[in-house]
C-alpha cells in the first residue's frame, strides 16, 4: 500500500497493540475497519465507552466530502469528515471502511476525547451509565465489553460526583466506614 499523501510505501507497524500501515515519510497512519477504535481503547481504557464510527448510519453525512486522495487499500476516492464533533478532519474510504489519519491526528483525537470526558457532568455520566446498562440488557454489546464500559462510566460518575458534590461524597464514604459490608 502507498501513502495517499506522499505516495511512499506504508510500513506495517505495531501501534498501541494494533498492526497498522504507517508512512515513514509523512507519518500518516492507515487503520483498517475497527483498528482505530482498538488503538484508542488500548491508549486509554477510560475512553473505550466512547464510540464514533464514521461509517455509522447515524453520523451526519453533510460534512462528508470527497477530498481527492485515493484509498491506499482499494484506490477509490476517500472522503473527509470531522471526527465526531471535533475540528479534527479524518479521511475515510466508503468501500473498504479504512481510516487515514495525518501526522498527530491520532493524538489530537485522544486529547479531544479526554477533554470530552473531563467536561461531562455527573448528570451526563449518570445518563450514560444507564445507557450502558441498557446496552447490556438489550444485548447491543457483548457482555464483557458492555460490562467493562458500564464499570468505566460508573467509575467516572463516582469521581465526578465527588468533584461536584464533595459533601455528598463524604457522607457516602462515612456510610461505607460504618457499614463496610455494603
Amino acid at each position: 500500500m502507498d501513502c495517499p499523501q506522499c505516495h511512499s510505501e506504508l510500513m506495517q507497524v505495531d501501534f498501541k497493540g494494533v498492526i497498522i500501515g504507517e508512512c515513514p515519510t509523512c507519518h500518516g497512519r492507515w487503520f483498517d475497519r475497527g483498528e482505530l477504535k482498538k488503538a484508542k481503547d488500548h491508549t486509554d481504557e477510560d475512553l473505550g465507552w466512547i464510540n464514533f464510527d464514521p461509517f455509522d448510519q447515524e453520523v451526519p453525512q453533510t460534512n462528508d466530502t470527497p477530498d481527492g486522495t485515493l484509498c491506499p487499500q482499494c484506490q477509490t476516492e476517500m472522503h473527509s469528515l470531522p471526527y465526531s464533533d471535533s475540528d479534527i478532519i479524518i479521511d475515510k474510504c466508503a468501500i473498504c471502511h479504512g481510516i487515514w489519519l495525518d501526522q498527530n491526528e491520532f493524538e489530537k483525537i485522544i486529547g479531544y476525547l479526554e477533554d470530552f470526558v473531563s467536561s461531562e457532568t455527573a448528570s451526563d455520566l449518570a445518563k450514560e451509565s444507564l445507557h450502558q446498562l441498557e446496552d447490556i440488557l438489550l444485548h447491543k454489546k457483548n457482555l464483557s465489553t458492555g460490562f467493562r464500559d458500564f464499570l468505566v462510566v460508573s467509575k467516572l460518575l463516582g469521581t465526578r460526583v465527588g468533584v461536584e458534590h464533595p459533601k455528598l461524597s463524604a457522607a457516602i464514604n462515612k456510610i461505607f466506614v460504618y457499614f463496610p459490608f455494603l
